[in-house]
């Protein structure tokens, strides 16, 4: 056996490990490859479409541009429509404008662009389902074991506690990361091997992004300290899972007994048998609200979490601010969540 089937076969036992295995040897499911056209998506595609013969699953791909890179992005559509054509796999294209967006609501690119093409590829699923008249439609990323590392040193730094450790979940809905345990030497030995195009995406390579700077010039520095840096920093996610499971299940029932009036853009708790418990599980009753109110807690750091905190112990008729247009008032000793649609002016938001 040569070693780009080696290379295949360790590929193939690492997705049978993998959390949604089962979802695809289902043949009634039907999946959408987030294909950007580099060494990771083109690897996965691949994958999939010889597990499709195997299994008999649907498969489409789904390519988007950002608005970033001018003919590049050109260059890319066409590449990854010319090989889906030859392959006979069904794919679907559109495009966002990040850097209009990440103006209008103050985020970075990078961010901008993760809510964009989470937005497009859950829209595209919401047509398929229509047009398949089958909900079991799921989202698959190329996101790998160094994506992983990558997660977690960023989160770390940006302050985001225990839940930042967990990093990037393998089933996450409907979205679908088969290849966590996947190396990314791994990945670029299979392409390698078995002679998959795939083209470059300039801007991974400006340390100006986070991520790219973590990439290019942190987690080698790690890995010359111990080679198996990136696998043990993967390592935390699955421990700290499990620990905010736990933890998140006995602060669910003290939600409960803290819960005054639930809505579905207002949630009031009484501060006062809030704060009467320990700061870890407080920090835990915030995130049942946050996930009642059905915010997205990308941007919310261990800061914010704070702000609450102390929002909580200050006087009535105190005022706090929160990414994604929710705010915090305490009044009459009580908490009151609220969530603001995306026109919410800032004119109307004041400072503790």
């Amino acid at each position: 056996m040569n070693n780009g089937f080696l290379i295949k076969n360790k590929i193939i036992n690492s997705l049978k490990k993998f959390e949604g295995f089962d979802l695809i040897k289902n043949s009634n499911s039907i999946f959408i490859i987030a294909l950007s056209g580099g060494t990771d998506s083109m690897c996965m595609l691949n994958i999939f479409y010889d597990l499709k013969q195997k299994y008999n699953f649907k498969l489409y791909a789904m390519h988007i541009n950002h608005g970033i890179r001018g003919e590049e992005a050109e260059r890319d559509l066409k590449f990854v429509v010319d090989y889906c054509n030859k392959k006979k796999i069904d794919i679907f294209y559109d495009m966002v404008d990040c850097i209009e967006y990440s103006k209008k609501f103050k985020l970075s690119i990078e961010e901008s662009a993760r809510i964009l093409r989470y937005k497009i590829l859950s829209e595209k699923r919401k047509q398929i389902i229509k047009i398949e008249k089958n909900e079991n439609v799921y989202i698959v990323t190329a996101h790998h074991k160094n994506d992983q590392a990558e997660t977690i040193l960023h989160n770390i730094i940006r302050g985001s506690g225990i839940t930042g450790l967990i990093g990037i979940k393998e089933v996450n809905g409907y979205y679908l990361r088969p290849f966590l345990k996947v190396s990314k030497n791994d990945i670029d030995n299979f392409v390698k091997n078995f002679n998959i195009p795939y083209i470059i995406d300039s801007t991974n390579y400006d340390i100006i992004y986070t991520r790219n700077f973590l990439r290019q010039n942190i987690l080698p520095e790690l890995s010359k300290i111990n080679n198996n840096a990136i696998d043990h920093i993967c390592e935390i996610s699955d421990f700290s899972l499990e620990v905010e499971k736990y933890l998140y299940k006995i602060a669910c029932k003290k939600f409960d007994e803290v819960l005054l009036t639930i809505e579905e853009t207002k949630i009031v708790i009484d501060s006062k048998k809030f704060n009467d418990n320990e700061n870890i599980i407080k920090f835990y009753i915030i995130k049942c609200v946050f996930d009642n109110l059905n915010i997205n807690k990308k941007n919310i750091t261990k800061t914010h979490i704070n702000d609450v905190f102390n929002l909580s112990t200050k006087s009535n008729n105190k005022h706090l601010d929160l990414p994604y247009n929710l705010t915090v008032d305490k009044k009459n000793n009580k908490l009151i969540f609220m969530k603001h649609n995306e026109n919410f002016s800032m004119l109307h938001k004041r400072k503790v």
